[in-house]
């Protein structure tokens, strides 16, 4: 009687590393293509080349798959623009990836998804602060507290800019907020 052989599982022929960045990329492809609501976990498995039952391995779910897409938008962008973080101009605000990663993470906020806290020094806080710290002669701790502020007041800008159909506004705001911190580092100098 003739035995039969199992079929050797199949492996994944990519690294969980490479695989991870690759559901990430097609994660932020497809959500800058679609509403966020619309991407669903087969969509970004197909886009990445890699089978939808990974997502749930290596993520847990897609609003921590989409969380990581979230880091990975915000990592770039703090590369991207940390010699200019905390200036006058804030040339991040024009970029796309900066809308993009605003809405991302509202949009996690509301669905009410778990993980997506970032601690109030967060690595882009604290690069506006640096970069605020240098450009106008202000102690650390309140250039700190400003860049908290200047995140904040971004964030606000980016995500209501079309709601409340400011268009170009952010250049005025953005002097405005030159101004206030003018003010700051008079009162409180290096």
């Amino acid at each position: 009687m003739p035995t039969t052989q199992r079929k050797p599982k199949r492996r994944s022929p990519i690294s969980r590393a490479v695989g991870e960045k690759r559901l990430i990329e097609a994660t932020i492809d497809l959500v800058r293509e679609q509403p966020f609501s619309e991407v669903g976990v087969r969509d970004i498995a197909r886009r990445a080349d890699i089978n939808h039952g990974f997502v749930h391995v290596w993520f847990g779910s897609k609003h921590l798959l989409f969380t990581a897409a979230r880091n990975h938008l915000l990592n770039n962008l703090i590369d991207k623009y940390s010699g200019t973080l905390g200036q006058p101009q804030l040339p991040a605000l024009n970029d796309p990836d900066t809308r993009l990663l605003v809405r991302l993470s509202i949009w996690l906020e509301i669905e009410g998804a778990d993980g997506i806290e970032m601690p109030i020094t967060t690595p882009l806080a604290e690069a506006v602060a640096r970069g605020i710290a240098k450009e106008y002669d202000m102690s650390p701790e309140v250039a700190a507290m400003a860049g908290r502020l200047a995140v904040g007041l971004a964030v606000g800008n980016l995500a209501l800019e079309r709601t409340f159909n400011w268009g170009q506004s952010g250049a005025g705001m953005r002097q405005q907020w030159n101004e206030v911190l003018k003010l700051l580092a008079a009162a409180h100098p290096a």
